[in-house]
């Protein structure tokens, strides 16, 4: 008998859909055990959020400052042959309940020396999340053996908008002009697909060909000029994250001023310097076609 961990925390419930329909072919197999704990910080986020709260979480979020969290009911010496981690992606970081599961001494102990595979459902820009998720993974002696990225289909500038009526509204849609935000519920529903190729590397303890799998099944969603925005703003929200931090910890009043600076000038990116940058990036990407598309698919692959 094999025994699986699925680790999760999910606001809106999109992302405990996504594990549902992976871990379908493992429910169905009689030869798999399946355990399911959510990982929950001791005071909540907001969902929805009010927008102070939600631009309140960068810093900590950036810098990966851990919050407290709930105890789990996992026995911390059970033995479990395929750990899934489940996150979300807040501020082009792993989410504050993510990073902080991943120091939590019993989370930490069930994964050292275990395959781990990873699930994210974002909106379309991860990949300094994966990295970070990745290096934690060897830290605590863990194998990041599979990765898989479900994201929003909608236009980069559109599911700005979609999403933040989501988060702060509620309103997950579609509303009016606006599509549906998140993960399109077809794409979570086949799903299952990736989970059948999960359960035969598990069957026969054969890691090393299940991300290659996963990847030309269409596991993995990637993007070069999402990618390549994604790195420069990464690190300019390092500076405004340092910044921040300076003038007082999560729920300080004497740094709200500067987040809501940050607020407008992050807004004032996305919707007037990205679509230039964007530009510039799918001309080198066309230029250099084919250094792009390895690049993007040696991401994709995990080298």
């Amino acid at each position: 008998m094999k025994s699986v961990l699925v680790l999760y925390y999910s606001q809106s419930g999109q992302l405990k859909n996504i594990v549902d329909a992976v871990a379908k072919p493992l429910l169905a197999c009689d030869q798999v055990q399946v355990d399911f704990a959510k990982y929950q910080p001791k005071t909540d986020y907001p969902f929805p959020w009010s927008s102070d709260a939600f631009f309140d979480a960068f810093p900590e979020s950036r810098f990966g400052i851990t919050c407290p969290m709930q105890s789990m009911d996992i026995e911390a010496n059970k033995h479990y042959d395929l750990i899934i981690f489940a996150y979300q992606v807040w501020y082009l970081s792993p989410s504050i309940p993510a990073w902080s599961a991943l120091h939590d001494p019993t989370i930490m102990q069930i994964m050292r020396g275990r395959p781990v595979v990873t699930v994210l459902g974002v909106r379309n820009m991860w990949v300094q999340a994966h990295y970070s998720i990745t290096q934690r993974l060897k830290v605590l002696g863990a194998s990041h053996v599979g990765n898989l990225v479900l994201t929003d289909p909608a236009n980069n500038l559109v599911s700005v908008i979609t999403v933040i009526k989501w988060l702060i509204e509620g309103k997950q849609g579609p509303n009016g002009i606006w599509p549906r935000s998140g993960v399109p519920l077809a794409r979570i529903e086949q799903s299952y697909k990736y989970g059948d190729l999960i359960l035969n590397a598990l069957k026969s303890e054969n890691w090393a060909s299940l991300q290659s799998n996963l990847v030309n099944a269409g596991a993995v969603d990637i993007n070069f000029v999402l990618k390549t925005i994604e790195t420069n703003g990464h690190r300019i929200f390092g500076v405004w994250a340092k910044m921040i931090l300076k003038k007082g910890q999560a729920g300080d009043t004497n740094r709200l001023p500067l987040i809501r600076i940050f607020k407008y000038y992050l807004l004032f990116m996305i919707f007037i310097l990205s679509p230039i940058a964007s530009l510039v990036f799918w001309i080198i990407n066309f230029l250099f076609f084919p250094f792009a598309r390895k690049h993007i698919r040696n991401i994709a692959l995990m080298h």
